[in-house]
């Protein structure tokens, strides 16, 4: 196996930061899924929330990744990361603030 993509420096850096991204969505993840089910007692709403964030992805992945494929890959990763790191502060906010309702989600 050729080992050359491990010396190439723009590939370790997005697998890298690939890998810390991915380890903060799981944890956001738990962590919503968490706080629905100790704010609302139910294992029902709690799996509804789950399921529900699953539709954009799999609506939206086919379409996306066409579209991806015809631009600028590095600054749709950047725009899209900076998007989503401004969605969740926003739930952090309203969640420290104790304004975080379910339907927010």
């Amino acid at each position: 196996m050729n080992k050359s993509f491990l010396k190439n420096k723009n590939f370790l850096l997005l697998w890298m930061g690939k890998i810390v991204s991915q380890m903060g969505d799981r944890i956001y993840s738990v962590a919503l899924v968490w706080w629905a089910l100790e704010t609302t007692g139910s294992g029902l709403k709690m799996g509804i929330i789950l399921a529900i964030s699953a539709v954009p992805a799999i609506l939206l992945g086919p379409i996306a990744g066409a579209w991806v494929d015809r631009h600028n890959r590095k600054s749709i990763i950047v725009s899209m990361d900076i998007v989503r790191g401004i969605v969740i502060s926003a739930f952090a906010i309203l969640g420290f603030l104790g304004t975080l309702q379910l339907w927010h989600i």
